[in-house]
């Protein structure tokens, strides 16, 4: 959209303790049309916390601008509220921490924001009605944006993934996830090379687990070497040095030390 239509793209500190509302604030001018940030960050895993979200969406639609949220890495990873976030809109994919297949996802819209958020494309599942002269109604909800031949056999599948996840009890998996996260902090506290680069509050926190390697450590490096040996899955990020492991209910504590133990040897 920059290339294309000369958008102008303004970013802010998302880092561990950055005052990131300040920095919104500060970023907006008068043509500012939306602000877009990351729900949950992959770089870090910190979480935007929803009485400050619903804050700072309060005060954008007195400016008449936009407020979209960016889940991908949320729903699944930890508790999501769309009503309580205060965001006019929540995307996310099925194929992250819902466990679905690639290329699902969901799109939450505020109703009184659905005739501001208009259509980029629609088909046969956008319309209440529509007839050969060129008179249309959208349907009035979020299922307006599903639009024309889609994959039904991966929808289904997403949706079985999400009634799975349900049956085992959304509470019973982010307090695991939240355990195993504690978990993941305090071995790599007794690290004497480690240290924890995501937030370590539980209001701040999600199952983004970001440690920080020692000076000379190259992260890119220790990412390959454990894909291809030991078939740890891990992730470079944008902080140079910084590793992610993205710490899911399924996982045990075993599986934490022997990560950690072999970034330690990697290292």
């Amino acid at each position: 959209m920059r290339d294309r239509f000369g958008i102008v793209i303004r970013g802010i500190d998302l880092d561990v303790g950055s005052d990131w509302e300040s920095e919104v604030r500060d970023v907006l001018s008068p043509r500012t049309r939306m602000v877009s940030l990351s729900h949950i960050s992959r770089n870090n895993g910190r979480r935007l916390r929803s009485e400050a979200c619903a804050e700072l969406g309060q005060f954008l639609r007195s400016r008449s601008v936009l407020f979209h949220l960016d889940g991908a890495q949320g729903p699944g990873c930890v508790p999501i509220n769309f009503r309580t976030l205060g965001c006019d809109c929540y995307s996310t994919c099925g194929h992250k921490w819902l466990m679905g297949p690639k290329g699902t996802g969901a799109l939450f819209v505020r109703e009184d924001q659905l005739d501001n958020i208009q259509l980029s494309w629609a088909g046969s599942h956008s319309h209440a009605a529509m007839d050969y002269d060129g008179s249309y109604s959208l349907i009035p909800s979020a299922a307006r944006y599903e639009f024309g031949t889609r994959a039904l056999a991966d929808f289904a599948g997403f949706q079985r993934a999400v009634e799975w996840m349900t049956e085992i009890g959304w509470d019973r998996i982010h307090q695991r996830i939240q355990d195993l996260v504690g978990y993941a902090i305090e071995r790599t506290n007794e690290s004497a090379q480690l240290h924890v680069g995501s937030p370590k509050s539980e209001e701040d926190r999600s199952g983004v687990f970001v440690v920080r390697l020692p000076a000379g450590c190259d992260a890119n490096k220790v990412y390959e070497q454990l894909g291809v040996g030991p078939r740890i899955v891990t992730s470079p990020v944008r902080q140079e040095g910084d590793l992610r492991l993205a710490i899911h209910f399924f996982n045990t504590k075993q599986e934490i030390d022997s990560a950690l133990h072999t970034i330690e040897r990697a290292c």
